[in-house]
């Protein structure tokens, strides 16, 4: 816009068209020139330069009289409320432009950050309305309506913490603040309990002002599912008039309006008897009510329209992926998790609006990078894991946590005491995990021969490629966040580990399922690379562990000792372990018949005990591999075939759709359409190594 003249398309107008075209830019910006020359480009002046220019601005466009017009418009229309409205408009501007001169006047900012400023004040303004006329229903809010002779009252929305209000967080001021500055003469809004005070007034006031009749209303949950609890005020209420009932949406004929089509369903199951798992049974018996016998076209319309997302055309999918795929494992479990969850993030790239806070990945990724950075500098000083001290560990982690931090983006750790706090936290979490871990190092025999080690071009494995039959390969990259070996009578046995800021454990269900494919097929890399440098390998265990902020609970006094025990034990991996006694001890030999360090627990018998252990033979561990790579060509072949459904898995209340920020776009219910997902079988683990054992040999059998 700031351009002198516009040449954008060119070809597609003639000259005299263009300079037509430019004549009109320059009257649009003409009103604009001398407020971009004053506040624009970024350039920092004071609020009221900036509102004085903003005034300036308005009377150049002749914006009162403008309003004014539009006004008596309305008048003469007989729209009175608009007028109203648009009264009411002019001044909220006034308002909040006055407000800014007279808090921030000599504060510097520029143009963008007052405009964002300026956005905040007129949202947080208020309107006022006229009654249309005597008869009419007038819908307003508790603390603005002052409405007299009201014959019926219905408030909506009587839940906890709504109405009264829950107490407001993360104030600028607080209540002892607050009270030093009223003390000092400056007039504040009610807090605290003068609030209190007023609002419970002004609730009395509502619930006593109808003449004749008064109805409460409330949710009893959320859209999504979450229970919603009714407010004190019912409760007073009920206890007061034991007579009176409460009504739900069940108790009344008429239709009410449902904003989801998922809780629809789930209603007309409900009404007909018919339950939500047999959904076209329960829409025909609801439909053949009002529409009669023939209602077969009415299900299949309504089937067919609800969570149905087509197939992407191969002509499409060509264009994508070009008949391979690249991808990372972790991508692969989310479209295992739900296809259609993965098309929005990898291949249409849709993303929340990113905010100015720390969140839980933030963390997660920063304590990677204070791990990953202490390996290095073991490494790269000679330092070996077995001879680190405590204080000593805690010495470097400090130093690593300063720098990871000061290079967080915008110096966001310096802006408040609540970040600068996050990062105390940090540093805590960094020390108590490394130290578990380096105690799980001088546990065993295993020693760390490689940290963030990449497999994919250009790393030091090759990528893992998974032929699909039919329609191309899959070729997979990533980084193993640890690799260790142990020599023994000729054979390297390797242990992979993937660390976790989250509360992911190994699960051979989820595995079975091809919802975890990380460890298996990190694990397959590491083999396979070792394989053709001709070495004799073997598996020794794949392991998450989990980095975290562990809380201890007891119900006696415990010692330091005590402590000590139980906050190891909290950093036990979860994961497979090698069925070979010399590998318990090469994981834990210390203890392994009841391990802290691995899912290991030895019975009488001095066998692994099934209900504490995890543990599989080396045949066992190749039929794993086998099934993972089978299970990730079979996404492959679904990612190919453009597959993009909305099917998230099921298995009992747990399903991604539960942290999936996708959901206001497929609109699935969770807690109401679980029919629509995929069930996953009730296996248990001993029927799940039959299957994938049963499977390998039957591929074994088919190579032969």
């Amino acid at each position: 816009w700031r351009q002198t003249t516009w040449s954008y398309g060119k070809k597609a107008y003639d000259d005299e068209e263009l300079f037509h075209i430019n004549e009109l830019k320059a009257e649009i910006m003409a009103p604009f020139e001398k407020f971009y020359n004053e506040c624009g480009n970024n350039k920092k002046t004071t609020v009221k330069n900036i509102c004085l220019h903003i005034l300036e601005f308005l009377k150049t466009i002749n914006a009162a009289e403008k309003m004014a017009d539009e006004t008596d418009r309305y008048k003469e229309e007989g729209r009175v409320d608009r007028a109203y409205e648009n009264e009411q408009c002019w001044d909220t501007v006034m308002e909040v432009i006055t407000d800014a001169v007279n808090i921030l006047g000599e504060y510097e900012m520029t143009a963008r950050d007052f405009a964002a400023l300026f956005e905040a004040g007129i949202t947080d303004a208020d309107m006022g309305m006229l009654p249309h006329g005597v008869d009419n229903v007038i819908v307003g809010d508790i603390k603005r309506s002052r409405l007299p002779d009201i014959k019926r009252l219905f408030i909506l929305g009587v839940n906890d913490s709504l109405i009264p209000s829950g107490n407001a967080t993360n104030r600028l001021v607080d209540d002892d603040e607050r009270e030093l500055l009223y003390k000092l003469g400056v007039e504040l809004a009610s807090w605290g309990k003068r609030k209190s005070f007023e609002e419970e007034f002004l609730i009395y006031g509502a619930l006593t002002k109808p003449e004749e009749e008064l109805y409460l209303s409330y949710s009893t949950g959320t859209i999504e599912g979450a229970e919603l609890k009714p407010s004190v005020i019912i409760t007073k209420i009920t206890d007061a008039f034991p007579s009176i009932t409460i009504k739900t949406a069940d108790d009344y004929d008429e239709a009410f309006g449902i904003a989801n089509i998922n809780t629809a369903k789930k209603l007309i199951g409900v009404k007909t008897g018919a339950g939500e798992d047999t959904f076209a049974k329960a829409v025909s018996e609801a439909l053949s009510m009002e529409f009669g016998e023939n209602t077969s076209d009415y299900v299949e319309k309504l089937n067919k329209s609800i969570n149905k997302v087509p197939k992407l055309a191969s002509g499409v999918v060509d264009r994508v992926y070009g008949g391979n795929i690249y991808s990372s494992i972790s991508r692969l479990e989310r479209y295992a998790s739900c296809p259609f969850s993965y098309f929005l993030q990898y291949n249409i790239k849709a993303s929340e609006r990113k905010l100015y806070k720390i969140e839980t990945p933030d963390m997660g990724s920063m304590l990677h990078e204070i791990i990953e950075l202490f390996s290095k500098y073991v490494i790269e000083n000679g330092l070996d894991w077995r001879h680190l001290e405590e204080e000593e560990c805690y010495a470097i982690i400090e130093t690593i946590v300063k720098r990871v931090s000061s290079n967080a983006k915008d110096s966001l750790f310096a802006s408040t005491k609540a970040l600068e706090y996050v990062v105390v936290r940090l540093e805590r979490i960094a020390k108590i995990a490394i130290w578990a871990f380096i105690r799980h190092i001088k546990a065993g025999s295993f020693y760390p021969a490689g940290y963030e080690v990449g497999f994919g071009a250009g790393e030091d494995l090759p990528p893992v490629v998974i032929e699909i039959e039919g329609k191309g390969r899959l070729l997979l990259n990533g980084k193993i966040d640890r690799v260790d070996y142990y020599d023994n009578n000729g054979t390297k046995y390797v242990k992979v580990i993937d660390y976790k800021s989250g509360k992911k454990a190994f699960s051979l269900r989820e595995v079975y399922y091809g919802l975890q494919l990380q460890l298996v097929l990190y694990m397959d890399s590491v083999l396979k690379h070792l394989e053709k440098k001709g070495e004799k390998v073997s598996p020794g265990g794949m392991f998450y562990y989990r980095v975290m902020d562990p809380v201890i609970k007891g119900d006696k006094f415990l010692t330091d000792a005590d402590i000590d025990k139980l906050l190891y034990g909290e950093f036990k991996m979860t994961g497979l372990v090698l069925k070979n006694e010399d590998i318990y001890k090469a994981l834990d030999e210390m203890n392994f018949e009841k391990s802290a360090v691995i899912p290991l627990t030895l019975g009488k018998d001095g066998l692994p005990d099934k209900r504490y252990s995890s543990v599989a033979s080396e045949a066992d561990y190749r039929a794993v591999v086998s099934l993972a790579e089978r299970n990730t060509a079979e996404i492959g072949k679904n990612i190919l075939d453009g597959n993009i459904s909305v099917s998230p898995y099921m298995d009992g209340k747990k399903t991604p759709c539960s942290y999936c920020v996708y959901k206001s776009v497929c609109l699935i219910d969770d807690n109401i359409n679980r029919h629509k997902g995929r069930r996953l079988s009730a296996k248990t683990k001993e029927e799940l190594w039959e299957e994938i054992r049963e499977a390998y040999e039957a591929e074994d059998e088919e190579e032969k």
